[in-house]
């Protein structure tokens, strides 16, 4: 039977948060493997870092250190994009009025 590559696999990972001038380090050298239809739990008391750790898997947090690939694929941060302005839905348009019923604004 040929070797499987892991679906998720994780070496060395870091994470370090600076709060008010100090280090505050969330994730201390996790590394794992996970093949795939391999069932998982993430458990931990408070503060343990499990939500740091799945922002990392997802790409909206960016590890301090370490190396993560999915399916092989080194797993990189990119920094989000959000467009902020109005956007308007033409479809729902109503004959003779203006846009101002049917413009929301996107704003983080």
């Amino acid at each position: 039977m040929p070797a499987t590559m892991p679906l998720l696999e994780v070496t060395d990972l870091d994470k370090t948060f600076t709060v008010d001038s100090r280090s505050v380090r969330a994730i201390d050298h996790l590394s794992l493997s996970i093949d795939e239809h391999e069932f998982v739990s993430i458990v931990g008391p408070s503060g343990c870092g499990k939500s740091t750790f799945l922002h990392i898997i997802g790409g909206f947090e960016p590890a301090t250190a370490g190396e993560l690939r999915l399916s092989g694929d080194l797993r990189r941060f990119v920094e989000p994009a959000l467009f902020q302005g109005d956007l308007r839905f033409p479809q729902l348009e109503s004959p003779g009025r203006k846009h101002d019923h049917l413009r929301c604004s996107v704003q983080y």
